[in-house]
């Protein structure tokens, strides 16, 4: 019985202890301007939605433009298998004036191909110096 008893509570503090997972839920809301349909609209701010969470996750941006075929089936649900961006789920969908408003629930797991800007921050020292001549500060080529 006290084997039994370890035994699950090892297996618990396993299952619920693993950190191995780095995905991350965001929700956001995109929005888009109606101007030929409806249809047309909600595509625009889905992939409205879908650019602010990968911008704001870090992930690569370059990966959006593979998923925007694939937003245009009226699905409640997408995922996917190939792209940092894993499912969208639909939150919420309205009409607000002329503007077409998507909440969506998107999920996405940023790689380490991707290049963070954070990486390679630079900084950079500018020392003062004295204008000789006026034409020295003149943007462009200039000849005499």
């Amino acid at each position: 019985m006290k084997k039994i008893v370890s035994s699950l509570i090892s297996t618990a503090l396993v299952a619920f202890g693993s950190n191995s997972a780095s995905a991350a839920w965001y929700e956001v809301t995109g929005t888009s301007t109606i101007v030929s349909s409806e249809k047309a609209a909600r595509i625009y701010a889905l992939e409205d939605a879908v650019y602010k969470a990968v911008d704001f996750s870090g992930a690569d941006l370059g990966g959006l433009a593979n998923l925007a075929p694939l937003l245009e089936d009226d699905k409640s649900q997408y995922q996917f298998i190939d792209s940092e961006v894993r499912q969208i789920v639909i939150k919420d969908q309205y009409k607000s004036g002329n503007q077409m408003v998507v909440k969506a629930r998107i999920d996405i797991y940023p790689t380490a191909k991707a290049c963070h800007n954070e990486q390679y921050k630079k900084t950079f020292g500018v020392a003062m110096f004295d204008i000789v001549d006026p034409q020295q500060a003149v943007m462009g080529k200039y000849t005499d």
